[in-house]
């Protein structure tokens, strides 16, 4: 299983010190029109128009710049398929997840320290702390539920988070568990996109496809993700 993630986007450039300079330029401006004006303060104006100037700049460019970026969906697409048209012998089903893409590889067992696994990590580029997890852990990871948060509760406090559960705070993690599961069946922790190349799933992943695809409400389009 390969976690794919887009990359975080840049934010804009903030427009509050830009509206914070044009008020302060526009109470000089009045301030000057009833005291007459000088040398000092035309350069002054002069001085706030120009970083007003530069700094309008900045955030049209970077803003532009953020619409000629790559849809980073597309880009992780063109990645996975590129990489199945080099190894047209591989069975990759590919899930949409809220922030990327999990690609479950079906043509046959792999073990995390593979050199397979590990090329087919670096074409896909993911997610590094994954490729750690996996590799320190030996086994794949994959959400089959959706994260409290993505679905408007808070997690669990830490008397409660622990494990095991002291028996004075059982009761309370049961309660917890309760209504995080009734959220969760309103959710869908990620959704089928498409099977690439093989589609033969080998028979030792028929089940764990089955299972996942089943405890994720991955064909449950209705659903949103969480």
């Amino acid at each position: 299983i390969a976690d794919v993630d887009y990359p975080r986007e840049a934010p804009l450039p903030s427009l509050r010190p830009l509206s914070t300079l044009a008020i302060v330029a526009l109470g000089w401006w009045i301030l000057m029109q009833s005291q007459g004006w000088s040398i000092v303060a035309w350069a002054s104006l002069a001085v706030a128009a120009l970083v007003l100037l530069l700094w309008f700049k900045r955030w049209l460019t970077a803003r532009q710049n953020a619409a000629k970026r790559a849809d980073p969906r597309e880009a992780a697409i063109q990645r996975i398929t590129a990489f199945a048209a080099q190894h047209p012998d591989w069975g990759l089903r590919i899930y949409s997840t809220p922030k990327g893409l999990r690609v479950i590889v079906t043509h046959r067992p792999m073990q995390p320290a593979d050199s397979d696994v590990q090329a087919l990590f670096s074409a896909l580029q993911v997610d590094p702390l994954y490729q750690l997890l996996c590799t320190q852990q030996q086994c794949f990871r994959a959400r089959i539920t959706g994260k409290p948060w993505r679905m408007g509760m808070g997690g669990p406090n830490p008397q409660i988070r622990r494990w095991p559960v002291a028996d004075k705070h059982q009761e309370d993690r049961e309660r917890w568990s309760r209504y995080y599961d009734n959220k969760a069946a309103q959710y869908s922790a990620c959704q089928f996109v498409s099977q690439m190349g093989e589609t033969r799933i080998a028979l030792e992943a028929q089940s764990l496809v089955d299972w996942h695809d089943e405890a994720c409400r991955a064909h449950d389009t209705a659903l949103p993700m969480a």
